[in-house]
Protein backbone atom coordinates (compact mmCIF):
# COMPACT_ATOMS: atom_id res chain seq x y z
CA UNK A 1 0.00 0.00 0.00
CA UNK A 2 1.49 3.77 -1.18
CA UNK A 3 0.48 5.65 1.89
CA UNK A 4 0.58 9.50 1.39
CA UNK A 5 1.93 11.91 3.88
CA UNK A 6 -0.65 12.01 6.23
CA UNK A 7 -0.78 8.44 6.74
CA UNK A 8 2.92 8.49 6.95
CA UNK A 9 2.39 10.88 9.91
CA UNK A 10 -0.27 8.62 11.60
CA UNK A 11 2.10 5.97 11.67
CA UNK A 12 4.57 8.51 13.43
CA UNK A 13 1.89 9.21 15.96
CA UNK A 14 1.14 5.48 16.61
CA UNK A 15 4.70 4.49 17.11
CA UNK A 16 4.85 7.48 19.69
CA UNK A 17 2.01 6.07 21.19
CA UNK A 18 -0.17 9.59 20.69
CA UNK A 19 -2.75 7.88 18.98
CA UNK A 20 -4.04 4.43 19.82
CA UNK A 21 -7.78 4.47 18.90
CA UNK A 22 -10.85 6.90 17.31
CA UNK A 23 -10.54 9.92 19.78
CA UNK A 24 -6.89 9.94 20.07
CA UNK A 25 -6.61 10.50 15.84
CA UNK A 26 -9.31 13.22 15.95
CA UNK A 27 -7.65 14.98 18.52
CA UNK A 28 -4.08 14.85 17.65
CA UNK A 29 -4.79 16.44 14.44
CA UNK A 30 -7.31 18.39 15.52
CA UNK A 31 -10.10 16.96 13.38
CA UNK A 32 -13.24 17.74 15.82
CA UNK A 33 -14.85 20.58 17.80
CA UNK A 34 -16.55 21.53 20.68
CA UNK A 35 -20.46 21.92 20.49
CA UNK A 36 -22.37 23.29 23.29
CA UNK A 37 -25.66 25.85 23.55
CA UNK A 38 -24.70 29.25 23.45
CA UNK A 39 -27.10 30.71 27.00
CA UNK A 40 -25.75 34.29 26.84
CA UNK A 41 -27.61 34.50 23.56
CA UNK A 42 -30.52 32.44 24.28
CA UNK A 43 -30.93 34.32 27.58
CA UNK A 44 -30.83 37.36 25.46
CA UNK A 45 -33.65 35.63 22.85
CA UNK A 46 -35.57 35.49 26.30
CA UNK A 47 -35.16 39.11 27.63
CA UNK A 48 -36.24 40.60 23.99
CA UNK A 49 -39.25 38.16 23.69
CA UNK A 50 -40.52 39.34 27.30
CA UNK A 51 -39.90 43.04 26.72
CA UNK A 52 -39.64 43.70 30.55
CA UNK A 53 -43.31 41.79 31.09
CA UNK A 54 -44.18 41.70 34.88
CA UNK A 55 -46.68 38.90 36.35
CA UNK A 56 -48.79 39.71 39.09
CA UNK A 57 -47.50 36.91 41.77
CA UNK A 58 -48.25 36.22 45.54
CA UNK A 59 -45.07 37.29 47.63
CA UNK A 60 -42.82 34.52 49.09
CA UNK A 61 -44.92 32.33 52.21
CA UNK A 62 -47.77 33.54 50.64
CA UNK A 63 -50.61 31.05 48.24
CA UNK A 64 -53.58 31.40 46.16
CA UNK A 65 -54.58 28.13 47.62
CA UNK A 66 -56.21 27.03 50.82
CA UNK A 67 -56.76 23.82 52.51
CA UNK A 68 -60.30 22.69 53.25
CA UNK A 69 -61.21 20.20 55.42
CA UNK A 70 -64.01 17.76 53.98
CA UNK A 71 -66.14 15.27 54.96
CA UNK A 72 -66.77 12.37 52.70
CA UNK A 73 -68.54 8.88 52.70
CA UNK A 74 -66.41 6.29 52.57
CA UNK A 75 -68.47 3.00 52.39
CA UNK A 76 -70.78 3.20 55.55
CA UNK A 77 -68.35 5.64 57.32
CA UNK A 78 -67.88 9.47 57.17
CA UNK A 79 -64.25 10.67 56.31
CA UNK A 80 -62.73 13.51 56.94
CA UNK A 81 -60.00 14.69 54.26
CA UNK A 82 -58.04 18.00 53.17
CA UNK A 83 -59.12 19.23 49.73
CA UNK A 84 -57.40 22.43 47.94
CA UNK A 85 -59.17 25.03 47.24
CA UNK A 86 -58.60 28.63 45.96
CA UNK A 87 -58.52 31.62 47.85
CA UNK A 88 -61.38 34.67 47.10
CA UNK A 89 -59.69 36.46 50.31
CA UNK A 90 -56.70 37.66 49.09
CA UNK A 91 -55.35 41.01 50.12
CA UNK A 92 -53.60 43.72 48.24
CA UNK A 93 -50.02 42.96 50.52
CA UNK A 94 -50.23 39.95 49.83
CA UNK A 95 -49.33 39.82 46.20
CA UNK A 96 -46.39 41.98 44.13
CA UNK A 97 -44.95 42.01 40.67
CA UNK A 98 -42.29 40.21 39.18
CA UNK A 99 -40.75 39.46 35.88
CA UNK A 100 -40.55 35.82 34.61
CA UNK A 101 -37.53 33.50 35.45
CA UNK A 102 -35.32 32.02 32.65
CA UNK A 103 -33.61 29.02 33.13
CA UNK A 104 -30.47 28.61 31.61
CA UNK A 105 -30.36 24.73 31.30
CA UNK A 106 -31.15 22.34 28.60
CA UNK A 107 -32.07 18.52 29.22
CA UNK A 108 -29.13 16.62 28.58
CA UNK A 109 -29.38 13.76 25.56
CA UNK A 110 -29.64 10.36 26.18
CA UNK A 111 -28.34 7.81 23.94
CA UNK A 112 -28.29 3.83 23.66
CA UNK A 113 -25.47 1.76 22.21
CA UNK A 114 -24.54 -2.03 22.47
CA UNK A 115 -27.14 -2.11 25.44
CA UNK A 116 -25.56 0.92 27.02
CA UNK A 117 -27.06 4.38 27.68
CA UNK A 118 -24.89 7.55 27.43
CA UNK A 119 -26.06 10.70 28.67
CA UNK A 120 -24.57 14.13 26.41
CA UNK A 121 -24.78 16.96 28.00
CA UNK A 122 -24.91 20.17 25.58
CA UNK A 123 -24.52 22.79 28.02
CA UNK A 124 -21.15 22.27 28.81
CA UNK A 125 -20.56 20.78 25.67
CA UNK A 126 -19.61 17.76 23.25
CA UNK A 127 -16.76 16.84 21.75
CA UNK A 128 -17.65 15.94 17.76
CA UNK A 129 -16.39 15.45 14.67
CA UNK A 130 -15.54 17.70 12.21
CA UNK A 131 -16.05 15.54 8.95
CA UNK A 132 -16.49 12.10 8.78
CA UNK A 133 -14.90 11.57 5.90
CA UNK A 134 -11.12 11.92 7.91
CA UNK A 135 -12.59 8.86 10.27
CA UNK A 136 -12.83 6.60 6.29
CA UNK A 137 -9.35 7.21 5.62
CA UNK A 138 -7.80 6.62 9.16
CA UNK A 139 -10.33 3.06 8.94
CA UNK A 140 -8.66 2.22 6.03
CA UNK A 141 -5.03 2.57 7.40
CA UNK A 142 -6.09 1.38 10.62
CA UNK A 143 -7.39 -2.19 8.78
CA UNK A 144 -4.09 -2.34 6.62
CA UNK A 145 -1.87 -2.30 9.28
CA UNK A 146 -3.93 -5.25 11.50
CA UNK A 147 -4.06 -7.43 8.17
CA UNK A 148 -0.13 -6.83 8.02
CA UNK A 149 0.35 -7.48 12.09
CA UNK A 150 1.82 -4.47 12.46
CA UNK A 151 -0.89 -3.20 15.04
CA UNK A 152 -2.07 -5.25 17.77
CA UNK A 153 -5.76 -4.68 18.37
CA UNK A 154 -7.31 -4.89 21.49
CA UNK A 155 -10.86 -4.12 23.46
CA UNK A 156 -11.82 -1.06 25.65
CA UNK A 157 -14.57 0.33 27.34
CA UNK A 158 -16.90 2.54 25.01
CA UNK A 159 -17.57 5.98 26.73
CA UNK A 160 -19.49 8.53 26.14
CA UNK A 161 -16.57 10.31 24.12
CA UNK A 162 -16.59 7.91 21.68
CA UNK A 163 -20.20 8.04 20.73
CA UNK A 164 -21.03 11.85 21.11
CA UNK A 165 -18.10 12.02 18.00
CA UNK A 166 -20.81 11.30 15.85
CA UNK A 167 -23.35 13.62 16.41
CA UNK A 168 -24.53 16.65 14.34
CA UNK A 169 -26.21 19.29 13.90
CA UNK A 170 -30.16 19.96 13.48
CA UNK A 171 -32.52 22.53 12.55
CA UNK A 172 -35.54 23.33 14.79
CA UNK A 173 -38.85 25.15 14.63
CA UNK A 174 -38.79 27.39 18.23
CA UNK A 175 -41.59 26.34 20.12
CA UNK A 176 -44.48 29.02 20.56
CA UNK A 177 -44.19 30.84 23.60
CA UNK A 178 -46.91 30.16 26.68
CA UNK A 179 -48.39 33.18 27.85
CA UNK A 180 -50.81 33.26 30.91
CA UNK A 181 -53.94 33.86 29.81
CA UNK A 182 -55.76 36.40 32.15
CA UNK A 183 -58.34 38.01 29.91
CA UNK A 184 -61.10 36.23 31.92
CA UNK A 185 -60.92 36.67 35.58
CA UNK A 186 -63.00 34.66 36.95
CA UNK A 187 -63.49 30.82 36.51
CA UNK A 188 -66.55 28.98 37.60
CA UNK A 189 -66.68 26.18 39.98
CA UNK A 190 -68.72 23.12 40.24
CA UNK A 191 -71.40 23.07 43.39
CA UNK A 192 -71.61 20.18 46.11
CA UNK A 193 -74.86 20.30 47.14
CA UNK A 194 -73.95 17.79 50.17
CA UNK A 195 -71.48 20.08 51.95
CA UNK A 196 -73.84 23.26 50.47
CA UNK A 197 -72.92 26.13 47.70
CA UNK A 198 -69.28 26.22 47.79
CA UNK A 199 -66.91 28.72 46.00
CA UNK A 200 -68.25 29.43 42.71
CA UNK A 201 -65.74 32.50 41.49
CA UNK A 202 -61.68 32.97 42.09
CA UNK A 203 -59.87 36.04 40.84
CA UNK A 204 -57.57 34.10 38.60
CA UNK A 205 -54.92 36.81 37.73
CA UNK A 206 -52.54 36.22 40.44
CA UNK A 207 -50.07 33.64 40.07
CA UNK A 208 -48.52 31.79 42.99
CA UNK A 209 -45.38 31.74 41.11
CA UNK A 210 -43.56 33.74 38.02
CA UNK A 211 -43.96 31.86 34.33
CA UNK A 212 -40.47 29.96 34.45
CA UNK A 213 -38.75 29.75 30.61
CA UNK A 214 -36.04 26.92 29.91
CA UNK A 215 -33.17 27.86 27.72
CA UNK A 216 -34.07 25.06 24.99
CA UNK A 217 -37.61 27.23 23.89
CA UNK A 218 -35.14 29.88 22.78
CA UNK A 219 -32.83 27.88 20.16
CA UNK A 220 -33.02 26.86 16.74
CA UNK A 221 -31.12 24.12 16.93
CA UNK A 222 -30.06 20.38 18.72
CA UNK A 223 -28.18 17.80 18.36
CA UNK A 224 -28.77 14.41 16.83
CA UNK A 225 -26.85 11.08 16.50
CA UNK A 226 -25.46 10.66 12.50
CA UNK A 227 -27.30 6.85 12.84
CA UNK A 228 -25.41 5.93 9.57
CA UNK A 229 -21.89 6.62 10.37
CA UNK A 230 -22.02 5.44 13.76
CA UNK A 231 -22.87 1.92 12.20
CA UNK A 232 -19.83 2.33 9.80
CA UNK A 233 -17.93 2.69 12.82
CA UNK A 234 -18.87 0.24 14.74
CA UNK A 235 -16.08 -2.09 14.06
CA UNK A 236 -13.87 0.38 16.02
CA UNK A 237 -15.97 1.67 18.40
CA UNK A 238 -14.60 0.08 21.83
CA UNK A 239 -11.42 -1.20 20.24
CA UNK A 240 -7.67 0.39 20.70
CA UNK A 241 -4.30 -0.75 19.24
CA UNK A 242 -1.07 -0.52 20.18
CA UNK A 243 2.09 -0.46 18.10
CA UNK A 244 3.63 -3.96 16.90
CA UNK A 245 7.92 -4.55 16.96
CA UNK A 246 7.30 -5.10 12.73
CA UNK A 247 6.06 -1.76 12.80
CA UNK A 248 9.09 0.15 13.68
CA UNK A 249 11.20 -1.77 11.12
CA UNK A 250 7.91 -1.20 8.59
CA UNK A 251 8.68 3.18 9.01
CA UNK A 252 12.57 2.51 8.78
CA UNK A 253 12.10 0.31 5.27
CA UNK A 254 10.26 3.54 3.68
CA UNK A 255 6.89 2.56 4.81
CA UNK A 256 7.28 -1.02 2.64
CA UNK A 257 6.02 -4.93 4.12
CA UNK A 258 8.58 -7.12 3.73
CA UNK A 259 6.64 -8.58 0.72
CA UNK A 260 6.60 -5.19 -0.68
CA UNK A 261 10.57 -4.83 -0.14
CA UNK A 262 11.23 -7.96 -1.66
CA UNK A 263 8.70 -7.18 -4.83
CA UNK A 264 11.24 -3.44 -4.73
CA UNK A 265 13.87 -5.42 -4.96
CA UNK A 266 13.33 -7.33 -7.92
CA UNK A 267 12.27 -4.61 -9.96
CA UNK A 268 15.96 -3.20 -8.71
CA UNK A 269 17.70 -6.53 -10.15
CA UNK A 270 15.98 -6.34 -13.27
CA UNK A 271 16.42 -2.46 -14.45
CA UNK A 272 19.91 -3.29 -13.29
CA UNK A 273 20.08 -6.47 -15.46
CA UNK A 274 18.77 -3.85 -18.50
CA UNK A 275 21.84 -0.49 -17.61
CA UNK A 276 24.15 -3.28 -17.72
CA UNK A 277 23.01 -4.86 -21.16
CA UNK A 278 22.88 -1.37 -22.66
CA UNK A 279 26.50 -0.21 -21.19
CA UNK A 280 28.05 -3.48 -22.16
CA UNK A 281 26.94 -2.61 -25.75
CA UNK A 282 27.89 0.82 -25.74
CA UNK A 283 31.54 -0.60 -24.27
CA UNK A 284 31.60 -2.61 -26.97
CA UNK A 285 30.70 -0.14 -29.43
CA UNK A 286 33.19 2.02 -27.89
CA UNK A 287 35.96 -0.34 -27.58
CA UNK A 288 38.69 1.75 -29.39
CA UNK A 289 37.89 5.02 -28.88
CA UNK A 290 38.05 5.44 -24.79
CA UNK A 291 39.34 2.12 -22.82
CA UNK A 292 40.03 4.55 -20.13
CA UNK A 293 36.36 5.23 -19.45
CA UNK A 294 35.33 2.05 -20.56
CA UNK A 295 37.29 0.51 -17.82
CA UNK A 296 35.74 2.88 -15.19
CA UNK A 297 32.21 1.91 -16.64
CA UNK A 298 33.67 -1.99 -16.01
CA UNK A 299 34.37 -1.36 -12.29
CA UNK A 300 30.75 -0.08 -11.79
CA UNK A 301 29.20 -2.76 -13.47
CA UNK A 302 31.01 -5.20 -10.99
CA UNK A 303 30.01 -2.78 -7.98
CA UNK A 304 26.59 -3.19 -9.19
CA UNK A 305 26.87 -7.39 -10.22
CA UNK A 306 28.15 -7.96 -6.47
CA UNK A 307 25.56 -5.89 -5.37
CA UNK A 308 22.32 -7.80 -6.80
CA UNK A 309 23.66 -11.20 -5.54
CA UNK A 310 22.31 -10.46 -2.95
CA UNK A 311 19.94 -7.13 -2.35
CA UNK A 312 18.49 -5.24 0.60
CA UNK A 313 16.96 -2.36 1.04
CA UNK A 314 19.43 -0.34 2.84
CA UNK A 315 21.63 -1.57 -0.31
CA UNK A 316 19.60 1.14 -2.51
CA UNK A 317 22.13 4.31 -2.06
CA UNK A 318 24.64 2.17 -2.88
CA UNK A 319 22.82 1.75 -6.09
CA UNK A 320 22.19 5.24 -6.39
CA UNK A 321 25.82 6.06 -5.95
CA UNK A 322 27.46 3.77 -8.76
CA UNK A 323 25.14 4.89 -11.28
CA UNK A 324 25.57 8.51 -10.68
CA UNK A 325 29.52 7.34 -10.89
CA UNK A 326 28.44 5.97 -14.80
CA UNK A 327 26.41 8.66 -15.49
CA UNK A 328 29.81 10.53 -15.02
CA UNK A 329 31.61 8.71 -17.01
CA UNK A 330 28.97 8.61 -19.77
CA UNK A 331 28.94 12.24 -19.95
CA UNK A 332 33.41 12.05 -20.51
CA UNK A 333 32.10 9.55 -23.71
CA UNK A 334 31.66 11.11 -27.24
CA UNK A 335 28.90 12.79 -26.98
CA UNK A 336 27.67 12.77 -30.64
CA UNK A 337 26.96 8.34 -30.16
CA UNK A 338 23.09 8.14 -30.27
CA UNK A 339 23.82 5.46 -28.04
CA UNK A 340 24.76 7.86 -25.20
CA UNK A 341 21.33 9.58 -25.40
CA UNK A 342 19.82 5.61 -24.70
CA UNK A 343 21.64 5.03 -21.42
CA UNK A 344 21.15 8.22 -20.00
CA UNK A 345 17.50 7.43 -20.43
CA UNK A 346 17.54 3.98 -19.10
CA UNK A 347 19.92 5.54 -16.27
CA UNK A 348 16.97 8.20 -15.26
CA UNK A 349 14.19 5.38 -15.36
CA UNK A 350 16.03 3.21 -12.75
CA UNK A 351 17.02 6.20 -10.34
CA UNK A 352 12.94 6.61 -10.50
CA UNK A 353 12.39 2.96 -9.70
CA UNK A 354 14.40 2.70 -7.05
CA UNK A 355 14.28 5.85 -5.11
CA UNK A 356 10.89 6.74 -5.28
Amino acid sequence: MKLNRHQKEIISKILSKDIYDITSYLNCFNLCHIEKYDMEKLEKEFLESENGKQYKVMKDGHSTKKIVNRTVNAGTLPMTLPQIFPRTDISDDEWEYKKAKFVPHTQPIEYEFEEQKFTFDFDTGVNILNDFNNLIDFFTLWNYLKQESLIFEVDKQISTTDIGLFFEPTTLHKKEKVSINIEKDYVELPKDSKVGELINKFKRDILDEVPTHTAIEFTDRTWIINEENLTMSREFIGKKFIPSSSLHIYSKCGYKTKEERAQRNNLAVAWIAVIISIISILASSLLDKTPKQLDGITEQLEEIKSITNQIENEDFQKIKTSIENIEEIVDKLDANDNTLDEIKEEIIEIKKSLLN
